[in-house]
């Protein structure tokens, strides 16, 4: 995947993970959500990185049930007669979550 790819990605989960209100964009392009402190002065945010962070990933994937097999070729992800190939167990399963909630990664906020 691209880097352009992968931010789209992020951007469709964020959306449809989490209230639009919540996500906001920082100065890199990636979707963040600010600490719960943030209203009193804390500038702290998260950055939200589905394809290559388990914290982020993880509960989806246990949620969905997505399952993943190792090859040669990469990892594999399959969910709801879905399967996506990528480098990485976390950018395979967020392709096919996104195409499992047939989420449009186009549109950013």
């Amino acid at each position: 995947m691209t880097a352009i790819e992968i931010l789209e990605v992020n951007w469709a989960i964020a959306r449809f993970e989490l209230p639009a209100e919540d996500v906001e964009m920082d100065r890199f392009g990636r979707p963040i959500i600010y600490e719960a402190d943030h209203n009193d002065g804390n500038g702290a945010y998260i950055a939200l990185d589905y394809c290559n962070n388990w914290e982020d990933m993880g509960p989806i994937i246990a949620r969905e049930g997505i399952n993943l097999t190792f090859s040669e070729a990469g990892v594999t992800a399959h969910a709801n007669g879905h399967t996506c190939t990528a480098d990485t167990p976390t950018m395979a399963a967020a392709l096919c979550y996104v195409k499992t909630k047939n989420i449009n990664t186009t549109q950013r906020a």
